[in-house]
């Protein structure tokens, strides 16, 4: 609690800064993890198994089954969040009946994938055991993990604050920071440039791009609420969970969120909560590696095919804006001859264009020139379905499609995708006019709002349907 009389912003955030782990990193590597011990399981399992016992694969993709529904329980179960990691009650009572589902889960999958009605209990005994054993471990270690992070003051909550200077004043003065979670204030935002303010909202856009911020505060009284619109719409980009906080100090009951011990109404929520983005993670990941695998010697060809047709290198790296609104090196196999690339997309590719290539129009009509982006999604730059990134320089007419569309930028607060909504529904190509990227933006956002794994896959097979041969593609 701070004396709001004493304030001084600069003198708080340089004591509050400081490196620090991500909150939601943790929880997702957690779940990685526990994944990987499922599958450690089925591996220990297999090996004890004597000669002529079940086919490897089928305990792996087992196992894998066994895991994912361990992994869902425990996130059903809230095992996943910050208090229920701290808490060994949460995890003992969350883990049994989490493992135990798995195995039913472990052994169905065994006696299907063997054609068998009769199943192997000794195997499943022997992975669930194997399965316990290796959670007691894995928690036993993050526990130290966690306590050692806390100590270090590593594990931190990262809290931005805009708003009025009354307002801001009001939460520092008011608010209580325990010790379960220690919070760090990133700044004061405001565009009044108050006196003590770190800056503008511009510079608090740039803050999160720079290392995420968890939560935004937006802290105006009530006569000031007509600024919310306002403020939201600049702050729209952001991946991060927004509240506002009015002033009251009082909670008005358990179902009240709090943030730092005051009561907050949540504004805007980040698009997709840790355990849905750890889902389309793994999903990204497993998929993309899977298809690198089957479509090696496709690539292996068109590489050689490009080699043969023009000189030059077979990649085209080029930069686009991603997720978060910063910036990644993009891959795509060259289409256009070398002295003709275009590495800012200055100028959009248009039908007939003379800058590419024989081969090019042919990896460009069967989208084939796309494939490389795999590689993209296998490092984490993009995922297999989302917004399609544009090239940095890209414009219509000389305006950014920022200034055209005002919610352009909110595609950006999801990893961008080798295909996506918008593309399979026919909005790709040139943009030529406001009302072409207007669209995009539209089903982007739809996108987005509605994600679900099933929506990908829905999205996947309508691109090998409908994009693999479109009239849109040159």
């Amino acid at each position: 609690m701070m004396d709001g009389s004493t304030l001084d912003y600069g003198n708080w955030i340089r004591q509050n800064r400081s490196r620090r782990v991500s909150l939601s990193g943790i929880i997702t590597s957690v779940a990685t993890i526990d994944f990987a011990l499922c599958l450690l399981a089925g591996w220990l399992a297999l090996v004890l198994q004597p000669a002529g016992g079940p086919p490897g694969w089928a305990c792996l993709v087992s196992a894998a089954a066994g895991g994912l529904t361990v992994c869902v329980m425990l996130q059903a179960m809230r095992a996943y969040q910050f208090i229920g990691l701290t808490d060994v009650s949460v995890q003992a009572v969350s883990l049994c009946p989490g493992l135990l589902t798995g195995a039913a889960v472990f052994a169905g999958s065994m006696a299907m994938l063997q054609g068998e009605t009769r199943i192997d209990w000794v195997l499943v005994a022997q992975w669930t055991v194997f399965a316990a054993v290796l959670f007691a471990g894995g928690r036993a270690a993050l526990a130290i993990v966690l306590a050692s992070f806390r100590r270090s003051g590593l594990l931190v909550q990262r809290i931005a604050l805009v708003g009025s200077q009354q307002g801001v004043e009001a939460f520092l003065t008011h608010a209580v920071f325990g010790p379960e979670l220690p919070t760090h204030i990133v700044g004061v935002f405001s565009e009044e440039l108050q006196p003590r303010a770190c800056g503008s909202l511009d510079d608090l856009l740039a803050e999160s791009r720079r290392e995420l911020v968890d939560v935004v505060i937006v802290a105006v009284p009530p006569h000031d609420r007509a600024r919310l619109p306002a403020i939201m719409q600049r702050l729209g980009s952001m991946v991060t969970d927004i509240y506002q906080f009015s002033g009251h100090y009082d909670s008005a009951g358990p179902a009240r969120e709090t943030v730092a011990g005051l009561p907050v109404l949540p504004l805007a929520r980040r698009p997709l909560g840790t355990w849905q983005a750890f889902r389309k993670e793994m999903f990204d990941r497993a998929g993309s590696l899977m298809l690198i695998l089957l479509l090696l010697p496709l690539l292996c060809l068109v590489a050689l095919l490009i080699k043969v047709d023009s000189r030059g290198p077979v990649l085209f790296r080029q930069a686009r804006t991603g997720f978060n609104n910063t910036t990644f090196t993009c891959f795509k196999f060259r289409t256009m001859y070398c002295h003709m690339t275009d590495p800012l997309g200055n100028r959009q590719t248009m039908r007939g264009d003379p800058r590419v290539t024989r081969v090019g129009r042919w990896l460009r009509r069967l989208s084939i020139d796309e494939l490389p982006q795999l590689f993209n999604v296998l490092i984490g730059n993009m995922s297999l379905v989302g917004p399609r990134p544009h090239p940095l320089a890209t414009r219509l007419q000389d305006r950014a499609f920022s200034e055209v569309v005002p919610e352009y930028e909110q595609r950006h607060c999801v990893k961008p995708g080798i295909t996506g909504w918008a593309q399979v529904n026919g909005w790709r190509g040139e943009v030529v006019t406001a009302e072409h990227i207007r669209g995009r933006v539209a089903y982007d956002l739809y996108y987005i709002a509605n994600w679900s794994l099933l929506l990908d896959l829905r999205i996947l097979l309508m691109t090998l349907t409908r994009e693999i041969i479109s009239i849109r593609a040159y």
